[in-house]
């Protein structure tokens, strides 16, 4: 129970604070509190190092998507929220191998 508490406060927590970094630098919304809720709700199920890893594997395939889409469409904006999902669900479904990729 508190690995799935811990992991929810972790996931809104990462993705709130990214948020409003961003909302910072770019001086405009970066990220919708729909993200939040999300990364909360992913965190409890995947644990606060399921969130983790899962949240650096979203962000690397949304930038591979996003270079493409910039390169070929010349369009900046993707949604993140289909790369949360395959992070979260390449945790639930290799766990072990993830956490092997990533720790060594």
């Amino acid at each position: 129970m508190q690995r799935r508490l811990l992991g929810g406060a972790a996931g809104a927590g990462l993705i709130w604070l990214i948020g409003l970094i961003g909302s910072w630098a770019f001086k405009r919304e970066a990220m919708g509190f729909g993200d939040v809720k999300f990364m909360g709700m992913i965190g409890g199920l995947v644990g606060w190092d399921g969130v983790i890893i899962g949240f650096v594997a979203a962000c690397m395939l949304g930038s591979v998507v996003g270079l493409v889409r910039l390169v070929f469409l010349h369009d900046r904006h993707i949604w993140f929220g289909p790369f949360l999902a395959t992070g979260a669900f390449l945790m639930m479904m290799w766990r072990d191998g993830m956490l092997r990729l990533v720790l060594g």
